[in-house]
């Protein structure tokens, strides 16, 4: 059986394992993947699945089984997971296109980036005629025209 999450395709990595001499050797980085039964609510029965440890944080996360499949992309679920995230989204009632725009809006930092390029681009569109003249700042008074009194 291949050591691959069913829910997020964790597989295992290579890489060193280096000593106190930093000699080098292969090793390999497997994924925890636990054996679990997970139910989905909108189908009304339980699904055993082999899923990483990390994943089945991120289930809990997302409310539940049917949750994670809502919001998960395709590509990285088995294929069976694939046929079962089809029925769970035929059998909701919020159907795929209302998920997607409910999706987040970019953040403040993002939105002021934003204005900031097009405040940008639009003062390069402007020619150098329209730009308002900058005044030079009034020189100080001295001191000595201060402290005379008529």
């Amino acid at each position: 059986m291949a050591r691959v999450c069913e829910l997020t395709g964790k597989k295992p990595m290579s890489g060193h394992r280096v000593s106190h001499a930093v000699n080098r050797t292969k090793r390999r980085f497997l994924p925890n993947l636990q054996r679990v039964s997970l139910l989905s609510e909108s189908l009304g029965r339980s699904l055993p699945l082999r899923v990483s440890a990390a994943a089945l944080r991120t289930v809990e996360h997302r409310g539940g089984l049917d949750g994670f499949l809502r919001k998960a992309r395709p590509q990285t679920l088995s294929p069976r997971l694939q046929a079962f995230r089809k029925q769970i989204l035929a059998a909701s009632d919020v159907p795929q296109k209302a998920a997607a725009a409910r999706r987040k809006t970019p953040g403040k930092k993002a939105q002021k980036a934003k204005a900031r390029k097009d405040k940008q681009a639009s003062a390069a569109k402007t020619p150098p005629s329209e730009k308002p003249a900058e005044t030079p700042p009034a020189p100080p008074e001295s001191a000595a025209q201060q402290t005379q009194s008529p």
